[in-house]
């Protein structure tokens, strides 16, 4: 396959289709298994449930059978039985050497059913009464009660009757048992589970009678065997169809990539300086249309090559015209700063008019410089009026100028006209939203693109140096009238104080000689009220003096402070 594109999509189409693939089969494998595994243990659990109700209807049987034998109706050839007397004196046996041995004596006193080991064996000892003062007993081998031939043997199943630490076996295993399953078996826990981790085992277990535990146990491999067949089949598929597959693919992708190669080829071509080659265009669908645009690419791009030199003349004569406006911009807005630092520091507004149209003509090289204020605000409804303060230069068509003033005040947007061969522009002098004057500029040359914006920066300084120089204005005008009010002041409050402390040190010495008695002695309540009147004299006394006092503190403040300070504090 050419190229790397075809082992690309080839490698793309057997991950997506494959990987899915194997992805499906992984998992279908992966839960059959698990579900397989537990159909057998449940399986399991019924065969070892299946025996041990086998086993109880055994008992039930064993029982009836030694019943009819103790009373004599019928005798079973296969059972071995005792006849005991309400003393547990042995009366009759059958087919069985010796007497009952004590220890079962004992424990059939209370249970009816019970397991014991009997000559190696393990033996289940039956009970049943005979009467009011008779008792017949029974022992079982537990061959005999766990009937064991029902239960298939081709999957290697195995069974144990565990009983007190001991594992007794009922249907013996095809293989030995793992010493960690072994130990499992003999020490059953009830349920079901998988033990074992080199050959795992499936044990089941369930309890049966006196402390006994019925085991069954099974190699899981065995009950997998099954699943295991199914994932050989489902992966000999899977590799059948992934190289179906890939042949599939390969065969696709090289239809797919050969027009691509033939197109690369003929790109490669062209990148070498062969610009008359062309794609052959033989298809229809989504690559023939993709060779035709290429063999229309290249055709533009062979025109272009032809005409790059004369582009690129005209696009350095047009970075050249960008070059030329960008430094036309800088020095428009360098002498903007410059003229607004020196109008900025001008004390009044008459002085920012005058000097800034001279600033402007000289430093931008206008023919003429005009501003225009207005003569006063609207505050009782009528239009206000605009008024010239300001010239520099002389234009042969002042009323031009003034209709095109007031027409810039009037829509508040910068105009520009040509008149007579020469460029006006006039901007709107704008403080926040009140247009306070027009700026006019008339050039010979004609004004260009970005001049607006550049020059409208020039607008806005001259407004904020009138602002300031009218702000300045009013402080000194402020501060002038504050001096006088301060002025008249100190004259009032020297002259108050003087007429009042000469009433109340006349009031005081007079109320002092009366208190002693100068002009006569005074009743009690006389003397009381010139005391009244003599302290309360003193008091205001005191008071006027303190008063005084701060005033000739704060006058002292105002002295040290510079005159600005003293009008923001007076305001």
């Amino acid at each position: 396959m050419r190229g790397g594109l075809g082992r690309t999509l080839l490698t793309v189409f057997l991950v997506l289709t494959i990987g899915p693939l194997s992805l499906v089969s992984f998992y279908a494998i992966t839960r059959t298994r698990h579900e397989i595994e537990q159909l057998s243990l449940e399986n399991l659990q019924a065969v070892v449930q299946f025996v041990r109700s086998e086993a109880y209807y055994q008992v039930e049987r064993h029982r009836a059978l030694l019943l009819q034998s103790a009373l004599g109706r019928e005798v079973a050839p296969e059972l071995t039985y005792w006849i005991l007397d309400g003393q547990g004196q042995l009366l009759k046996s059958a087919r069985a050497d010796g007497s009952l041995p004590q220890h079962v004596l004992n424990m059939l006193r209370s249970e009816d059913v019970l397991l014991g080991e009997q000559e190696g064996g393990l033996y289940v000892w039956i009970k049943v009464p005979v009467g009011s003062e008779k008792l017949a007993v029974a022992a079982v081998p537990v061959t005999d009660i766990f009937p064991v031939s029902s239960v298939s043997t081709s999957q290697g199943m195995a069974l144990f009757l565990v009983w007190e630490g001991q594992a007794w076996p009922l249907l013996t295993p095809q293989e030995p048992l793992p010493s960690d399953v072994a130990a499992t078996v003999a020490s059953p826990t009830g349920g079901t589970e998988i033990v074992g981790k080199e050959a795992p085992w499936m044990v089941a277990a369930v309890p049966f009678r006196d402390g006994a535990v019925l085991v069954g146990a099974q190699p899981t491999r065995s009950a997998l065997a099954t699943s295991d067949s199914l994932a050989g089949a489902l992966i000999a598929a899977t590799l059948a169809v992934a190289l179906l597959t890939t042949v599939a693919a390969a065969v696709m992708i090289r239809r797919i990539t050969r027009p691509v190669f033939e197109l690369t080829r003929t790109a490669v071509l062209i990148s070498q300086g062969d610009l008359n080659r062309r794609a052959l265009v033989n298809r229809t669908d989504e690559l023939g249309i993709l060779a035709f645009a290429f063999n229309t690419m290249a055709e533009r791009l062979q025109d272009l090559l032809e005409t790059l030199e004369q582009r690129v003349v005209e696009r350095t004569e047009q970075l050249a015209r960008a070059n030329a406006l960008l430094e036309r911009r800088a020095r428009y807005l360098e002498l903007s700063a410059e003229v607004g630092r020196e109008i900025g520091r001008l004390p009044s507004s008459g002085a920012v008019v005058e000097q800034a149209v001279r600033l402007i003509r000289e430093r931008f090289g206008f023919e003429a410089v005009h501003i225009w204020l207005f003569r006063r605000q609207p505050s009782d409804g009528q239009e206000p009026s605009l008024e010239e303060r300001g010239r520099a230069g002389q234009p042969p068509w002042p009323d031009r100028i003034a209709e095109l003033a007031q027409a810039v005040a009037a829509r508040g947007k910068p105009l520009w006209r040509e008149v007579e061969g020469k460029a006006v522009l006039g901007f709107p002098l704008r403080l926040s939203t009140q247009i306070i004057g027009v700026l006019v500029l008339v050039s010979q040359e004609s004004f260009v693109e970005g001049d607006l914006q550049t020059l409208q920066v020039l607008a806005d300084q001259v407004t904020v140096a009138l602002e300031n120089a009218r702000a300045s204005e009013m402080e000194r005008a402020a501060l002038e009238k504050l001096q006088q009010l301060e002025r008249r002041r100190s004259v009032f409050l020297g002259q108050m104080s003087h007429e009042l402390s000469t009433a109340l040190n006349s009031i005081i010495g007079f109320s002092t000689l009366l208190l002693k008695g100068v002009d006569g002695p005074l009743t009690e309540n006389q003397k009381s009220d010139l005391t009244y009147i003599n302290r309360n004299g003193q008091h205001l006394l005191a008071l006027l003096d303190r008063m005084l006092e701060l005033l000739d503190e704060q006058s002292d403040e105002r002295s040290v402070q510079p005159p600005e300070l003293v009008v923001k504090q007076e305001l």
